[in-house]
């Protein structure tokens, strides 16, 4: 256990600061009667980064806080149920233990045809919270989607239908309302622009990525519209027709990935598209390369897998990556160890012949300690099976 660090002027005050908590993800909840509160002790809570409170400290507020002690706070990450402890005034006894549950606050979102005033069915509405894509909904037959909405966030509603001009309406919750179920309105012009959306995908599940940064550049006028991906990885951009855009995603410790388009044509109301990320420290097996028992040649049905990571190498000329290479269980560890040296030595030299500087690759054979299946010293298996084992894999180990 390190020495305890005081948190800074952001955190503690000359009052009383205590019964810290921190839920899952970066906030930190405590109680103080020195920070500006309803009266007594007082629940609020800091976003942390890097250990420090940069976005200060904020009351949660009532119901959560009273004119009493309010204190011991306990939450989930998004702080929809919990508990807290305090001696307000309809408590059984003086310090008492209260559950809470929050309330949906619904707000409905209407979409409708900017000239007719008539609802838009099957309309697309991305929900942006602070800035972050987050849920795609779909209205319905009435034009309408609802959502519960956070306190304190900053929403933005973006509408896309074919044939539609995007459009957005922004939506607050720092100040509260007092109104059960609020409503916001969008509406559509007609419009020959092209939609263009997609999902952003890490390569090595194809899992959708969350926190990636798209930016389309229009490459007639220069200009760009960017997003932060969310959960679903999805992206959505109006582009004017007759003009050719490239579309970049970026995120931290995954390479940069470039697509160029063409011209977009008026006929051409919607452009479909994903795009798959390399993360450092990904391994992807190369499925076609196996070995002849005791070889380490690359095989004709190898080296098409081969090209395939050339490709990418020359995509990504910052890539740096590690050749893995394993052997079956078959003969001694000392042996299984030198030749798979030899294998991945060999598909080294493969891409090292096509052009590939040496210094951007590693070659290490792990021979048998990573069986895939079972298939060790003393278990009875076909030839097929401990083929699947004689295998090689890249691992990403550096994009920049």
């Amino acid at each position: 256990m390190g020495t305890p660090v005081n948190m800074g002027k952001e955190i503690n005050t000359e009052g009383n600061e205590m019964f810290p908590y921190a839920s899952e993800g970066d906030d930190l909840y405590f109680s103080s009667d020195g920070h500006e509160g309803l009266g007594g002790l007082d629940v609020f809570v800091a976003e942390l980064k890097d250990g420090i409170a940069y976005k200060g400290v904020q009351n949660l507020g009532a119901p959560i806080n009273s004119e009493k002690d309010d204190f011991g706070f306990i939450t989930d990450k998004n702080r929809t149920t919990g508990f807290v402890s305090s001696n307000r005034k309809k408590g059984v006894s003086d310090d008492d233990i209260y559950s809470f549950r929050r309330a949906c606050k619904q707000l409905n979102i209407l979409v409708y045809d900017a000239k007719t005033n008539t609802p838009l069915e099957n309309a697309d509405v991305r929900i942006l919270r602070n800035g972050i894509n987050q849920d795609l909904r779909l209205t319905n037959a009435q034009g309408r989607t609802d959502l519960c909405v956070d306190s304190n966030t900053e929403y933005e509603f973006k509408a896309i239908k074919e044939g539609y001009a995007m459009n957005s309406v922004r939506f607050s919750t720092l100040t509260q309302s007092t109104k059960p179920v609020m409503n916001v309105s969008i509406y559509l012009e007609k419009s020959e622009n092209t939609l263009v959306k997609g999902v952003i995908k890490t390569e090595v599940n194809q899992k959708p990525a969350t926190g990636v940064k798209v930016t389309l550049r229009n490459e007639k006028d220069k200009s760009e519209q960017t997003v932060t991906t969310g959960p679903d990885g999805g992206y959505e951009f109006d582009v004017k027709p007759n003009a050719p855009y490239t579309i970049t995603a970026q995120k931290d410790r995954y390479a940069t990935k470039k697509a160029q388009y063409s011209k977009t044509k008026r006929k051409t109301k919607v452009v479909t598209d994903s795009l798959g990320l390399y993360g450092v420290g990904d391994v992807f097996q190369l499925k076609n390369i196996y070995y002849d028992l005791n070889k380490f040649f690359i095989r004709a049905d190898a080296a098409h897998e081969l090209d395939h990571v050339l490709e990418i190498l020359k995509e990504y000329p910052q890539m740096q990556i590690e050749l893995r290479s394993h052997t079956d269980a078959r003969a001694t560890d000392t042996y299984n160890i030198r030749l798979s040296e030899s294998r991945a030595r060999a598909a080294m030299d493969y891409l090292v012949a096509r052009g590939i500087p040496a210094s951007r690759l590693v070659a290490r054979g792990y021979g048998e300690s990573e069986i895939l299946n079972g298939c060790v010293d003393g278990v009875n298996c076909t030839e097929s099976e401990h083929q699947q084992n004689r295998r090689t894999e890249f691992k990403v180990l550096a994009v920049q």
